[in-house]
């Protein structure tokens, strides 16, 4: 196989990982298998710079999922999941690190922290000042200070009125 066909190849299975859905590591794994077990497929054999570039494109794609769900503009939207399933995508992310041998990424976890702050600052700001009825927070509070604690965040002051904001949504719905 020519270099060039390869690193195609690769290219390729680099930008399908880039919006590969939900669960990025099951993308990863496919990727893999594409390139290396498929009968029909190339067999790779995958150098550490090939399988790096794969890892950071699903790792990538794990960042951007977990930034999506603690983004504001996104809550009244369909792709929006809100924090619970933030802090389920990050424990996804902690395990997929451990299981290639990664450590996550710092800067990361940075932007993670200030978005969780950020976001939970504007919906207090905006159901204290009327422009919003129920807070889109979908977790318990111990959960969310869990992660902000797993994130390092300093949490708005006052966070813990949005459990009160939820509870009442919950009795308008039930």
């Amino acid at each position: 196989m020519q270099p060039e066909e390869r690193a195609r190849l690769i290219e390729d299975e680099v930008f399908l990982l880039a919006d590969s859905g939900e669960l990025p590591e099951v993308a990863y794994h496919a990727a893999l298998w594409q390139l290396c077990g498929e009968p029909d497929g190339p067999r790779l054999r995958l150098t550490e710079a090939e399988l790096w570039l794969l890892q950071d494109a699903a790792l990538r794609r794990c960042q951007r999922i977990i930034l999506r769900d603690l983004t504001p503009v996104f809550r009244d939207r369909r792709i929006w999941r809100g924090p619970q399933r933030s802090i389920c995508n990050w424990r996804r992310y902690l395990a997929f690190c451990q299981r290639i041998g990664r450590q996550p990424d710092l800067l990361f976890q940075t932007q993670a922290s200030a978005a969780l702050t950020a976001y939970l600052a504007q919906e207090l700001a905006e159901l204290r000042g009327g422009t919003r009825q129920c807070s889109s927070v979908n977790c318990a509070c111990r959960d969310l200070l869990d992660f902000a604690r797993q994130l390092d965040s300093v949490l708005p002051e006052g966070w813990e009125e949005l459990a009160g904001y939820a509870a009442l949504a919950a009795e308008e719905i039930g």
